[in-house]
């Protein structure tokens, strides 16, 4: 009977890690942007406080790494964020056929919730001609969305390879 402590613990690790993790990392190669103002893309009025708790992350981690926000900024900085139930899968039409954007992910051993998966993605444009100097993307499943926790990872993944200014 000694040994049902760790087997205990062991289990109950497990059980949270199954209802835990990180599913997708997509950013750009480690960059140094020459521009160094920023501003945000306009949104609607009413946005989700999970989206302006976003919005914030990313405007302290861009002047952590020493961009500044102004109004006419050079970096033209879009975030998209979404959620949706894991058992659910995004495809588009194209000339192709169909193509699959966003698997299902109902696929885990032992699962013992109804999960969400949160994602979010992040572009930067340069205001003069479009182009895109960086993105980065992130994606969690969660048993239960913690809004400050997930935004906290996944503006941290987004920006992970944006280097600080010189």
């Amino acid at each position: 009977m000694k040994n049902i402590g760790p087997i205990a613990a062991f289990a109950s690790l497990f059980l949270l890690a199954a209802c835990n993790h990180p599913l997708e990392t997509n950013i750009s190669t480690p960059t140094v942007l020459q521009s160094k103002t920023f501003q945000f893309a306009h949104t609607v009025e009413n946005r989700s406080d999970a989206y302006i708790l976003a919005q914030k992350l990313v405007r302290d981690k861009l002047t952590k790494r020493g961009y500044r926000q102004v109004d006419d900024g050079q970096l033209y900085v879009t975030i998209t964020l979404s959620q949706r139930d894991a058992a659910s899968s995004v495809s588009v039409q194209n000339e192709d056929g169909k193509a699959v954007i966003s698997e299902s992910t109902d696929d885990v051993f032992l699962k013992f919730c109804d999960d969400n998966v949160i994602k979010l993605s992040l572009k930067m444009y340069d205001i003069n001609d479009g182009s895109i100097h960086y993105e980065g993307a992130a994606a969690q499943r969660r048993c239960d969305i913690d809004e400050q926790n997930s935004m906290r990872y996944l503006t941290s993944v987004a920006l992970s390879n944006l280097l600080p200014v010189n």
